[in-house]
Order: C-alpha cells, then sequence, then structure tokens
C-alpha cells in the first residue's frame, strides 16, 4: 500500500440516515487502520465510539463482567460490537495480530502501544527534525501548513508544557509560538 500523505484525499462513506445511524454493526467511516494513519483512524474509532456511547468499553470504563453475572450478555454484546468495530477497520496484515485478544479495551491498547507510544524518544527525535525540513515543495500553503501543524500537535502530545508558574508557562508558550512563526 502506498504511504499516506497528509492532505491525501480519504475514502469516505456516504453520510448515514437517521435510521441507518442506529445500527452499530456497520463499519465506523470509509478506511482502514494501515501502518501510517493511526492517528486518524484511532481519533476517528474514539468519534464514532463516544457518537454511540460506547467509548467505555474502548477505554475500560466500562469493566469486564464475570460470566455469571446477570449483565454479563449485554456486556459481551457491547464489546462484541466495539471489538468488531475495531477488527473490521484495520489492514489484514494487522488484523492476525489483534484478533485473538479478548476485550475491546485490549485491541485498543496493543494497537496503541504498537503505533503510539508518547513516551518513545525515538519518535520524538523525529518528529524534531522532521519540522524544519517540511518544506512547501509546490503543495498548496494549506497542505503545507497542515502537515507543519500536525508535526508541531504531534510535539505538543509527546512533550507537554509542565509549569507551575503562570507567567513561565506564557513566556514558554510564547517562545515556542515565535519559534514556529
Amino acid at each position: 500500500m502506498a504511504e499516506e500523505k497528509i492532505g491525501a484525499i480519504i475514502p469516505m462513506q456516504p453520510v448515514a440516515t437517521q435510521s441507518e445511524s442506529a445500527n452499530v454493526n456497520a463499519i465506523p467511516f470509509g478506511f482502514r487502520l494501515s501502518d501510517s494513519n493511526f492517528k486518524v483512524w484511532s481519533k476517528m474509532m474514539e468519534v464514532h465510539a463516544s457518537s454511540l456511547g460506547k467509548q467505555g468499553y474502548l477505554m475500560g470504563k466500562i469493566p469486564a463482567v464475570d460470566e455469571d453475572d446477570p449483565g454479563y450478555v449485554k456486556w459481551s454484546t457491547e464489546d462484541a460490537i466495539v471489538r468488531g468495530w475495531l477488527l473490521k477497520t484495520m489492514e489484514p496484515h494487522l488484523l492476525g495480530l489483534f484478533i485473538d485478544l479478548p476485550t475491546a479495551k485490549d485491541i485498543w491498547e496493543s494497537v496503541t502501544q504498537m503505533f503510539y507510544d508518547g513516551s518513545n524518544e525515538s519518535q520524538y527525535y523525529e518528529l524534531w527534525g522532521k519540522a524544519p525540513r517540511t518544506r512547501q515543495d509546490g503543495r498548496s500553503i494549506n497542505l503545507y501548513f497542515t502537515e507543519l501543524k500536525d508535526v508541531w500537535q504531534d510535539l505538543n502530545k509527546r512533550c507537554p508544557l509542565c509549569m507551575v508558574c503562570g507567567a513561565d508557562l506564557k513566556t514558554r508558550k510564547e517562545e515556542v509560538a515565535n519559534d514556529r512563526a
């Protein structure tokens, strides 16, 4: 599969009608998790799960229920729906890595660990070097700025400003903004 670029057209499914949106078994969006689109895929999955009140299954806020518990059938069914969303939206070569995991939370955590570890210093270093190497190269200013902003957002997520003093925090944010101008 060709490497996906910032600004590339992502095929989408038509917008669901009122009655179709209630179909929790439908594939949530029109593309699959690949080796290069975790950030977009994960955000879209969070939005989809949240819109149907199922984000707790991803994050583990709706904990597993014992098989002898009266609520087990409901929990098991809803967790299976979320597991289905996750697995149906993966490229086939990735699917085999996660298909045997028992819960949606287990799949979500494993995918997240595989593709994004906010403490990974090599990823941080790569992003830090990518920002100054990013060039417009004949693209529209909107595509160029979108790619650059994406790098900055990833850097901010991986290394947030953690200062106690409000004045120092404001000063540092202004310094970072000036560096990126």
